[in-house]
């Protein structure tokens, strides 16, 4: 963009008597010409066109950066779903092992006239449910390795093993901390402040292209037959305020970087609300994980465990027993869901910033 634009050499011959077919040189009156001339751009354009250029490259950059930190936030939120899954996977084969245990007793209790045979399809309709439970979940699984595999540009059936456990992360920023680090890093935002510098450099670019005129000097070198070489020069310029196109292009520009300026408010504000919105689904997400792991699961477990003993004693129903089990299964299940959520918002909230 700084260069000069490419020079020009013409080379021609002139025939000063006339006679437009007379071409070998048989005559005094033919002249060989040959010239050299090189477009100038008023001083300052070079410069602006680059800056216009430099911003142009920064833009493409920030929009790389952007790129790589989607990739990074699509592989750990399939990861973290993928750790959901095989969780899931894990806790239902559990508790079909649990659930053969119950419908075994069922079957013995019937069979000796202590218990009804609903006991026994009830527990065997149970098992089914899970049954169909695991089967969706182990399709899922599928889907949530393809999905990762085709982000790490790897064939889809390419297998993968069970993420390994993790600790939850701890996140101990602010919320203005939060805003703050985005208002520095995002590379969106980088992008339209980038976009904003490029088109006031283009407006002014745009200005001077209107207002003042580009010179063009030449040199001509000129051969006579029987008479002494001569030489000649000229300037040319451009007359860049006749037309309305160039008074067009300024407020072509003054458009541009107003918009410029609207998209830089507009991802801003949308980057301030993803980093609220993030923060209070993860706030939610760390409460629900506190409350299941603290009160709910040692609690149902406990429920599950009574039901057991009371079922075998004949002091509580079948499906009593059934129903304990049913809300443990939930509750693990769910603890794991907001655990999986959890992290799954501070990669969005870490693409975010």
């Amino acid at each position: 963009a700084r260069s000069l634009d490419d020079p020009s050499i013409r080379a021609g011959s002139f025939d000063m008597s006339n006679n437009p077919i007379n071409i070998n040189g048989q005559t005094e009156m033919l002249q060989q010409r040959y010239s050299v001339s090189q477009k100038i751009p008023f001083p300052g354009k070079l410069r602006l066109r680059s800056e216009v250029a430099i911003e142009e490259a920064n833009i493409v950059e920030k929009d790389s950066q952007a790129k790589i930190q989607e990739i990074i936030a699509l592989v750990k939120s399939a990861f973290y779903e993928l750790y959901y899954i095989n969780c899931a996977i894990d806790i239902t084969e559990e508790n079909r092992g649990i659930l053969r245990k119950f419908a075994k007793i069922a079957e013995t209790k019937y069979s000796v006239g202590k218990a009804t045979q609903r006991d026994a399809l009830a527990a065997q309709v149970e098992l089914s449910t899970l049954a169909n439970n695991f089967i969706v979940l182990n399709k899922e699984r599928e889907s949530v390795i393809a999905r990762l595999n085709s982000l790490l540009d790897r064939p889809t059936q390419t297998p993968l093993g069970k993420p390994r456990p993790f600790e939850k992360h701890v996140l101990h920023l602010t919320i203005k901390e939060l805003e703050n680090l985005a208002v520095k890093n995002r590379p969106e935002l980088k992008r339209f402040d980038h976009a904003i510098k490029r088109n006031e450099a283009n407006l002014k670019l745009t200005k001077k292209d209107y207002y003042y005129a580009d010179f063009e000097p030449m040199v001509e070198y000129m051969q006579e037959d029987k008479r002494s070489d001569t030489w000649a020069s000229a300037i040319t310029i451009n007359v860049p305020w006749l037309w309305p196109k160039n008074r067009s292009k300024v407020k072509e520009a003054k458009e541009d970087l107003f918009a410029a300026e609207s998209d830089y408010r507009f991802i801003n504000n949308k980057t301030f609300f993803e980093i609220k919105d993030f923060l209070v689904k993860m706030q939610s997400s760390e409460s629900t994980v506190n409350l299941y792991k603290t009160g709910v699961i040692p609690q149902a477990e406990q429920s599950l465990k009574a039901a057991r003993i009371g079922y075998e004693a004949d002091r509580v129903d079948f499906l009593t027993l059934i129903d304990s089990q049913r809300i443990l299964l939930n509750s693990k299940l769910l603890c794991t869901r907001a655990l999986a959520d959890f992290e799954q918002n501070l990669a969005n909230l870490e693409r975010a910033v």
